[in-house]
């Protein structure tokens, strides 16, 4: 398909369900580069969110390490001490939201950045994709 054709069957969908462009060569480069701009805020947030969840398991972690060292310099008696940093509840659930969160904003990242990089190479396809998508 020529980047004639693309323009014709852009314009003609225009037409249909009413979007107020002169042309699609107005239409591709605008939606272009919101989609863009859109899902590079997505990709930039999803990992912030990885870092941030990587960030307090971490601490979680230290937190608890730390605690352990201050029982044992307290000579604390040995049922009430803590000997490893799995018995701190805090610990376990940090944890499992942490890999939660982390599983779920790469799978959001992954995406983005494909979506990103399919504007980026054929914005023409990708236009027609995306407003198919919105007709059907």
């Amino acid at each position: 398909m020529s980047s004639d054709d693309v323009i014709k069957v852009i314009d003609t969908i225009c037409d249909k369900i009413g979007i107020a462009f002169d042309s699609a060569k107005e239409f591709v480069p605008s939606l272009a580069k919101y989609q863009i701009v859109s899902n590079a805020f997505y990709s930039i947030m999803s990992a912030v969110i990885i870092a941030v969840s990587i960030i307090v398991i971490k601490k979680a972690f230290e937190s608890a390490e730390n605690e352990i060292k201050k029982e044992i310099e307290r000579d604390v008696i040995s049922y009430k001490r803590h000997n490893n940093v799995w018995d701190f509840y805090r610990t376990c659930i940090t944890t499992i939201i942490g890999v939660f969160l982390i599983v779920i904003f790469v799978l959001i990242f992954v995406t983005c950045v494909h979506d990103v990089l399919t504007w980026i190479v054929s914005p023409d396809v990708s236009a027609i994709n995306y407003v198919m998508d919105m007709v059907q």
